[in-house]
């Protein structure tokens, strides 16, 4: 028996089982990575499309050069990704201050109680 299958929840050698949940918890980060793979790789197929539908020398024009709005669109896609990521942290990490109390922690500057 491989490794990989003992990993994932065939009995061990002692007779025990890893718990049913872990199997449930691996298979949904499974099932969200290819989800969200596949997201992106539909996204990606729909900007390719769109920029062989709207190719103009007016875009390529607009475009700095050597580039397509293939490229440009991709680019953007990743930076809107990382952003979005990147505001969704420091969004959580202000409402779990928030709700801890300590958001004079996050705040600049000291309330002021009169």
């Amino acid at each position: 028996m491989s490794e990989r299958l003992h990993l994932w929840g065939t009995p061990s050698e002692d007779g025990g089982s890893l718990p049913a949940g872990t199997w449930r918890v691996a298979r949904s980060y499974r099932a969200a990575f290819f989800l969200e793979l596949f997201e992106t790789l539909f996204a990606a197929a729909g900007f390719y499309f769109l920029s062989r539908f709207i190719e103009s020398p007016q875009l390529e024009r607009a475009l700095p050069p050597g580039t397509s709005y293939f490229s440009f669109a991709l680019v953007g896609l990743a930076f809107f990704d990382y952003l979005s990521v990147a505001l969704r942290a420091f969004d959580e990490g202000l409402q779990d201050a928030r709700q801890t109390a300590r958001s004079s922690i996050c705040s600049s500057h000291r309330p002021r109680f009169q």
